[in-house]
């Protein structure tokens, strides 16, 4: 995973104008969903890279507002498999964070952090 990538924040997609021709709505829309929120507050609030079932376990508890240790074996499970075939493939696409499929490492880009905590 190379997070210092030479593309800046300002040149990646998520700063792009979608059709309707508004700045930034890349980014508003990645932040609208509940469980992305979650994810970039839980990134924003670590400071580094989590795994992909640590993100999912977080997540899980943050939907249902409670502890991780309340959340089930099955609701981690399904929070898991939305990270892995939604929400970490559309903020990936944003430019917004790096997940590494092989490692299941998911890192929120630097250059993203100012921008995110704008929007959340």
């Amino acid at each position: 995973m190379n997070i210092a990538r030479a593309t800046s924040w300002e040149g990646s997609a998520a700063n792009a104008e979608r059709e309707d021709g508004t700045p930034g709505s890349t980014l508003r829309n990645a932040v609208s969903e509940p469980e992305r929120r979650y994810l970039l507050q839980y990134l924003l609030l670590n400071r580094y890279m989590v795994t992909r079932a640590d993100a999912a376990e977080e997540v899980a508890a943050r939907t249902q507002d409670t502890g991780r240790e309340a959340v089930s074996d099955d609701d981690r499970t399904r929070a898991e498999i939305r990270l892995e075939h939604d929400h970490l493939p559309r903020l990936e696409a944003a430019g917004i964070l790096e997940y590494d499929r092989a490692s299941t490492m998911v890192a929120l880009r630097p250059d993203a952090e100012s921008a995110v905590r704008a929007a959340l």
